[in-house]
């Protein structure tokens, strides 16, 4: 017979989604006993190994624009033997500013 065990995850709005999933005895009585050595509830084990779920198999989405940049600094490094841009630099090239024209 499958346990049913059930979490509530919070996020900064206080909303909260209800997550649930069945474990077999002898998985849940390996999962208690685990948190329970941790001096964890299994609320907060089931929220921790759902975090560690997500950072282990969520991957940034490539088409991303954010992604762009890398290319365009790299680009701009080109011949620079190292040397990084200043900030008002990159700022400059990857906004299509002329360098030095501020809105300041």
């Amino acid at each position: 017979m499958d346990m049913e065990v059930s979490m509530n995850m919070s996020n900064t709005n206080g909303d909260t989604k209800v997550v649930q999933t069945e474990l077999n005895p002898a998985e849940y009585a390996r999962f208690r006993r685990l948190a329970q050595e941790e001096g964890k509830s299994l609320k907060e084990a089931l929220r921790e190994a759902a975090t560690e779920y997500i950072d282990a198999h969520d991957a940034p989405d490539p088409s991303d624009p954010l992604f762009a940049v890398a290319d365009e600094m790299a680009a701009l490094n080109e011949g620079r033997r190292g040397e990084p841009l200043a900030p008002d630099e990159l700022d400059d090239a990857l906004y299509e500013r002329p360098h030095g024209d501020d809105d300041e």
